[in-house]
């Protein structure tokens, strides 16, 4: 009894740490500026990257992604032929991505069957502005640093209780639907 009451003392004593260790994404870029097969992700306190898996075969379907605290996964069309469905798998979670309305990929719900958010497009007719708005977890913009340059991308997060791999996912959704192929 002693020993459990010890291991809870301790976990009540690290959830505080465990919490706060929420990374706020700021940045995204490409590492070259012909190409959008590899990305720099920048948060508050570490770096990251995503990167095409098969980039020799210019395959848009299957993504790799790790920060510097050991995060990673993949990123991957559930089925190559039905660009409405991404899967991500990374730390024991999937989290998957379904576009809003069937051939609209301007509009996405995001889900891990626990949380839920919807990422849209600010504009209609060009894809350089992204927002999610929830009231349960916060809002995040992605955006072009200027526009009409899909290199780089300023991401304003204020976000709660979503971890580095539902915002990659979210980052990510938009990124794919905005760059040249």
């Amino acid at each position: 009894m002693n020993c459990i009451f010890k291991k809870i003392v301790f976990l009540l004593l690290l959830s505080p740490a465990i919490i706060s260790a929420q990374h706020n994404l700021e940045w995204i870029s490409t590492d070259y500026d012909d190409a959008f097969f590899e990305w720099t992700i920048t948060t508050d306190s570490l770096e990251g990257e995503l990167d095409m898996r098969n980039i020799f075969q210019e395959d848009w379907s299957e993504w790799d992604y790790s920060y510097e605290d050991e995060s990673f996964g993949q990123i991957k069309l559930k089925w190559k032929q039905d660009p409405s469905l991404w899967e991500l798998r990374g730390d024991n979670q999937i989290i998957t991505a379904r576009t809003i309305f069937k051939g609209d990929f301007l509009g996405w719900r995001i889900t891990d069957n626990e949380r839920s958010v919807e990422l849209r497009s600010k504009f209609r007719n060009m894809p350089i502005e992204w927002e999610m708005k929830s009231k349960k977890y916060g809002n995040l913009f992605i955006y072009q640093d200027f526009e009409g340059d899909p290199r780089e991308w300023v991401i304003e997060d204020y976000t709660e209780n979503l971890d580095i791999h539902f915002k990659t996912m979210i980052v990510f959704i938009a990124l794919i639907h905005s760059v040249p192929r």
